[in-house]
């Protein structure tokens, strides 16, 4: 096997699982709605110490949603590659959401409670004011 295709292995490996669904009869949107749910679980798993690469984790989600909007509004063939395109994105993103963070338990809190929402962006203004300093 060449260097060439050692490099490429991961890549096809990855664009051949939508292209498997889609041939299995899954919709684009079914597929779409799936890559959405990862761009929501990549920025719930991104951690404070990444500070570099937020955005693009934001822009995975963002991108996914507005493809499966697509795929709502005028399904074409054309907008097939975006879902290549996303899945390819999103096992990228995997590897700068090092170490990823841990998502809470529906049942765990921080501990802090507050009187209303005023009182809630004190609280993150003080730890924002904290952190910057």
């Amino acid at each position: 096997m060449s260097p060439h295709e050692v490099q490429c292995q991961p890549v096809c490996k990855i664009s051949e699982l939508p292209e498997d669904r889609l041939r299995a009869g899954c919709s684009p949107q079914s597929l779409c709605r799936a890559l959405t749910y990862a761009g929501a679980r990549r920025m719930a798993r991104f951690h404070l110490k990444n500070e570099g690469a937020w955005h693009a984790v934001a822009n995975l989600y963002s991108y996914a949603h507005a493809l499966y909007r697509a795929f709502e509004i005028s399904p074409s063939a054309e907008l097939l590659r975006g879902i290549f395109h996303g899945a390819v994105v999103c096992t990228h993103l995997r590897w700068l959401n090092m170490p990823a963070a841990r998502i809470p338990r529906r049942d765990e809190t921080a501990g802090e409670t507050w009187s209303g929402p005023a009182e809630m962006l004190e609280r993150g203004e003080l730890l924002s004011e904290r952190d910057d300093g």
